[in-house]
């Protein structure tokens, strides 16, 4: 996985850019504004995989992030 770069939203130090570094340890993170933008960089290549919450313990279900795995092709 090394030198994988892998989309996710947010900034540096964000949630899912550190459960991305744990799990894709040597990949190169690359945060997006939106969620939206993640999948946008999957399916433009730009990242190999993107990194997206689908609950957290303060809001609860994501609902976009769902939303977007139903609307895409990934």
């Amino acid at each position: 996985m090394k030198g994988m770069r892998i989309a996710f939203q947010g900034t540096e130090g964000a949630y899912s850019e550190e459960a991305l570094l744990r799990n894709f340890p040597g990949s190169t993170p690359i945060g997006f504004p939106t969620f939206h933008q993640v999948f946008e960089a999957v399916e433009a290549g730009e990242a190999q995989l993107g990194v997206v919450p689908v609950e957290n313990t303060t809001a609860g279900s994501i609902n976009q992030t769902y939303d977007l795995l139903l609307e895409s092709d990934l």
